[in-house]
């Protein structure tokens, strides 16, 4: 797994800043809704409370019955009317989020790698990929770990108060449970984080393997040599490793928390028996029993959902430190400053002067000590066995790989002082390893001048 930087708790805050920066308004009706749901389950509780102590009083109000009754059918009501509208705004927050998110993830990549000689690389090849299952993992996972974290401290904090009224020993019960189950989760998620980001590499070949056996392109080799059983087998492989060591992980994961859910239950228990023996001794109303068990059931409920998102977003933040170093390195790639001079037409030649180039620093040399003079109007041949360095010499001349020594120059100016853009502009290339992009024939031309993309006369 590559290392980075990033600590948890500086991606925990981008995370959660993330949906404000990208999505003010939506996250402002989420931010509302959330409270608004984490208030309504004690409330619900507390008209329960009101309607079993007025069934019990000796002498019945009919209307106290009724409007308890109204008021609990209505709280419950509006918490599920209140979860649809959530669920609405929630997709509406991670759509526009992760549209944001995407578009910076890309846009970082084109500005860190200018050049090829970083972006071939393994190791940024894997953190790019990290980068990539981040966004589109983070927006929803670690969107929902906030407002899931916001919503039941709320619930906490109003379900504590409510039963505080009867006797502020049912509060202290609600926060020994809520205590008790929420460390059964985050005792585990550190260790879930870290196994799975374990995983990534395995999962990273299964991708490999899996585009092997679906690319069109592929297919010709794959048939023609017989290739679909080995390589289903390296894929079934690749997969059978990276789930056992998350099945292992899981088991432990499971133990602990049966533990501490044999612990929360224990507690639930004693707090039901002591507030029905309370009851039972006039010191609490029968209404309080009611109070503290519905109280109880809406703390497990909201304390389920926190550790589901706990779970998820544990493995995302890990994930989202690999996205925001990458973003940081563009954003310093920028600050650096790029060359502003910008290519002209083509007046004399492009030169190569005594260039030497190879693809890694303890690597053979592709290029070694090339002199070439291509003059303005001249059409040249280069004629060279496999692997001789030809489609490496065209691709320095495009400026997408910088010579470890020697010069390129345009018209005298050295390919390194002037900007990318300008001299991109000036070059037209078809490799042998062309793409053939999804779109219509016309697009696929006018992908080659953009600023005619719409123009069917110049296509």
């Amino acid at each position: 797994m590559l290392g980075t930087n990033v600590s948890v708790a500086r991606a925990l805050r981008e995370a959660l800043a993330l949906p404000w920066r990208t999505a003010r308004g939506w996250s402002s009706v989420a931010l509302g809704l959330e409270l608004l749901a984490g208030l309504l389950p004690a409330a619900a509780a507390y008209c329960v409370k009101l309607l079993v102590d007025a069934l019990s009083a000796p002498a019945v109000s009919p209307e106290t019955v009724s409007a308890a009754v109204i008021a609990s059918v209505a709280c419950t009501a509006l918490l599920s009317l209140t979860s649809l509208a959530a669920s609405h705004v929630g997709s509406r927050l991670r759509s526009a989020t992760g549209l944001a998110v995407d578009a910076e993830l890309f846009r970082a990549v084109e500005a860190r790698f200018e050049r090829l000689d970083e972006l071939e690389t393994p190791a940024w090849q894997n953190k790019v990929r990290l980068a990539e299952s981040a966004a589109q993992q983070v927006p929803g996972q670690v969107t929902e770990l906030g407002y899931s974290a916001l919503r039941t401290v709320v619930t906490l904090s109003a379900l504590a108060a409510v039963v505080a009224q009867a006797a502020a020993s049912l509060a202290l019960l609600l926060f020994a449970l809520a205590a008790v189950t929420t460390w059964a989760q985050l005792s585990r998620s550190g260790d879930d984080a870290r196994s799975e980001a374990a995983f990534v590499q395995q999962w990273r070949w299964r991708e490999f393997y899996r585009a092997l056996l679906l690319e069109p392109r592929a297919a010709k080799e794959v048939r023609l040599f017989g290739l679909g059983e080995f390589l289903v087998g390296r894929l079934a492989g690749r997969t059978l490793k990276a789930q056992a060591a998350r099945f292992a992980a899981e088991r432990v994961r499971l133990l602990i928390q049966g533990g501490f859910v044999v612990a929360a239950a224990t507690v639930t228990a004693v707090g039901a028996w002591w507030v029905a023996t309370e009851a039972a001794r006039h010191h609490l109303r029968p209404g309080d029993v009611t109070l503290f068990l519905a109280a109880a059931g809406g703390l497990h409920s909201a304390l389920g959902g926190f550790v589901a998102s706990v779970a998820l977003g544990g493995r995302s933040l890990l994930l989202f430190r690999h996205y925001l170093e990458l973003v940081e390195a563009a954003a310093q790639h920028r600050r650096a400053g790029r060359p502003s001079l910008a290519a002209g037409p083509l007046c004399e030649a492009i030169e190569l002067r005594d260039v030497w180039f190879r693809y890694s620093d303890d690597g053979p040399w592709v290029l070694r000590g090339v002199d070439l003079t291509l003059r303005r109007g001249q059409a040249l041949g280069l004629v060279g066995l496999n692997g001789a360095g030809k489609s490496t010499l065209v691709k320095v001349l495009c400026g997408l790989h910088r010579p470890q020594l020697g010069r390129v120059l345009w018209d005298g100016r050295d390919l390194a002082a002037l900007s990318a853009a300008s001299l991109r502009a000036r070059i037209a290339a078809v490799f042998q390893d062309f793409m053939t992009y999804e779109l219509t024939a016309a697009e696929n031309i006018g992908l080659g001048r953009l600023a005619q993309l719409d123009d069917p006369v110049a296509i």
